[in-house]
């Protein structure tokens, strides 16, 4: 199996399905989470797991969505 498909958890040779995890260490890291002993952003530091993705958004809605959050964005850097 390709190491750009596998999860990155090393010995663990399953396909990534999320966040550069298989499905099953990703319901493993959730539990860790679910405790409140690490959060994402801790696991992403130690790399045992990657960043979330942001997702395209390829509607017309997403597309608009979009520029409007982007046109916020410049418009408050200006003002500050």
């Amino acid at each position: 199996m390709s190491d750009k498909l596998s999860c990155v958890i090393p010995d663990c040779h399953r396909v990534r399905a999320t966040r550069g995890l298989c499905w099953n260490c990703y319901q493993s890291a959730r539990t860790i989470i679910k405790t409140g002993s690490e959060s994402w952003k801790s696991l992403e530091e130690k790399g045992v797991c990657l960043p979330k993705k942001k997702r395209a958004l390829h509607s017309p809605f997403g597309k608009a969505l979009e520029e409007a959050n982007s046109k916020k964005e410049t418009k408050d850097e200006q003002t500050s």
